[in-house]
């Protein structure tokens, strides 16, 4: 049998190393450097499909609310396996500890018969490698009640989920994984969905679009905007493997957000919008356009997260009337919950700190008049003697 010698051993296996298509970018996966494909997840072969059971988590009704009060938890960052002290990955307990006690904590705040949303703004993983997705994934299916009804989560993605990884994985894997699990829950709850908008393509092998969603809940419009309003990017994976190689085209949203907005607006829906980062964005030059759409669309609040120590309502005159508050770190233990009472027309956001109050704000909105005509129906003539 032909054996490569030594020499020419080394060069190969440096090269599987480069272009291993593995969740856990960078390294060989157990199969080999090609693995077969799943191909229910178009353009995401290599990732594979969304958690086990993220579909079994959403019943018929999800998206009914109670008709005087409505509740929603935002928080963001789990980001393992940071914590407050720090990150070292051969230290996985402090971040397991505290997210442990956090997935308690909501879970309890999820409790009541009524589907309660658990939004996450953002860095779901630290470099989005394998373990981490991993441990995300274990950490968040104990946030569910057993009331359920509705999904696990509600995902976005922030700088370290993809913003932060291009160029620093071999094949991108770490970007890659991170927006597929991402488009891969997006396309669950777009099949169980109604109203859900999700600005996505797939088409020749790229994927285009700023990855934003909505969706209603009641009188709720929910939008979604990842890392912020005009993050653009674009990278590409694969090539080796059965030439299954994959393009992203990552998008503005503001397009898609204007459209999304006005929508809203014309079915009489109050807005909130949820993305990473509340400054600092790549593009600086939208901000007054941004500061038009929600200020014309009755968006009532914003929150974002990335910076791990804000929690609560902040400062930010780029944002006009409209306030934001930091949704706080899943990491360091904090969160908000929100309430809508439709009855006195007034949101109240408080944020905790593993489950003890910090703080609150009070604000109200008006429910914009919907310009949808009403079903009508003709009035019946019955004939005397029928």
């Amino acid at each position: 049998m032909f054996k490569l010698s030594y020499m020419y051993q080394l060069p190969l296996f440096v090269f599987g190393l480069m272009f291993a298509t593995g969740s856990m970018a960078g390294l060989v996966p157990p199969e080999g450097i090609y693995q077969p494909p799943d191909l229910q997840s178009p353009g995401c072969e290599v990732t594979g499909r969304v958690m086990p059971g993220f579909k079994d988590y959403i019943k018929p009704g999800w998206q009914e609310a109670p008709q005087m009060q409505q509740k929603l938890l935002i928080t963001s960052d789990p980001q393992p396996f940071r914590h407050k002290l720090g990150m070292n990955r051969k230290i996985k307990e402090p971040w397991t500890r505290i997210t442990n006690r956090m997935a308690d904590i909501l879970r309890s705040e999820r409790e009541g018969g009524r589907y309660v949303p658990l939004i996450i703004n953002g860095d779901i993983t630290e470099y989005g490698h394998g373990d981490e997705r991993a441990a995300f994934r274990s950490f968040i299916q104990k946030t569910m009640s057993k009331s359920g009804g509705g999904p696990l989560f509600l995902p976005g993605l922030g700088n370290h989920d993809y913003a932060n990884n291009v160029g620093k994985c071999a094949n991108n894997g770490c970007a890659r994984d991170a927006v597929c699990d991402h488009i891969g829950w997006a396309r669950t709850l777009r099949e169980n969905a109604q109203n859900f908008s999700f600005d996505h393509a797939f088409r020749d092998g790229t994927h285009t679009g700023s990855l934003a969603y909505s969706f209603d809940i009641g009188r709720l419009h929910i939008v979604q905007l990842n890392n912020e309003p005009g993050y653009t990017q674009s990278f590409e994976t694969g090539g080796v493997a059965k030439g299954f190689k994959r393009r992203f085209n990552i998008t503005s949203s503001m397009s898609w957000l204007e459209r999304d907005l006005q929508e809203a607006k014309r079915r009489g829906k109050v807005t909130i919008i949820n993305m990473h980062k509340p400054n600092d964005w790549q593009d600086g030059s939208i901000r007054a356009k941004f500061k038009q759409l929600i200020e014309e669309n009755h968006v009532v609040a914003l929150f974002a997260g990335h910076h791990h120590g804000d929690l609560g309502k902040m400062n930010y005159s780029m944002y006009g009337k409209v306030p934001l508050y930091s949704s706080g770190a899943i990491m360091f233990g904090t969160y908000l919950r929100v309430t809508f009472d439709w009855s006195a027309s007034r949101m109240r956001v408080e944020w905790f700190d593993e489950g003890t109050l910090k703080g609150q704000d009070t604000q109200p909105f008006t429910v914009p008049a919907t310009d949808i005509p009403p079903v009508t129906t003709k009035p019946i003539t019955i004939p005397v003697g029928k």
